[in-house]
């Protein structure tokens, strides 16, 4: 009687920290690559993430690189709408979320561009 009847993953039970859009990368070298502090870093990094995307040869590294770049996307959208609400980083100026809001724009782009690519490479 005692046990809940709502279903709880693995990762829950065995003590394991959830999945965060702000957890540490997984891959070392594309989180050198990917920045998204201002627009202009923006199209620095998607232009190498791209140069990148287009060298690689096999289509798991072309998901990683396109996994990448949304994700960072999804960061930045996170950021520029955050409020101020206790600790943590937050969008001190109305100029700074714009920016914020260009830079995910810009990755946006760039992971739409990439999947497309994929979906047509695969099938």
């Amino acid at each position: 009687m005692g046990r809940g009847t709502g279903r709880r993953s693995n990762a829950f039970r065995l003590g394991k920290p959830s999945k965060t859009l702000f957890g540490p990368a997984k891959d070392k070298t594309l989180a050198e690559l990917v920045r998204g502090d201002t627009p202009e870093h923006a199209r620095e990094s998607v232009h190498d993430l791209e140069r990148k995307f287009d060298q690689s040869k096999t289509h798991r590294e072309k998901l990683r690189i396109y996994h990448a770049a949304d994700l960072e996307a999804k960061r930045l959208d996170i950021l520029a709408h955050r409020k101020r609400r206790g600790g943590g980083y937050f969008v001190k100026s109305e100029a700074e979320r714009r920016g914020l809001m260009e830079a995910s724009k810009t990755f946006r782009n760039a992971a739409e561009r990439m999947r497309h690519q994929i979906d047509r490479e695969s099938g």
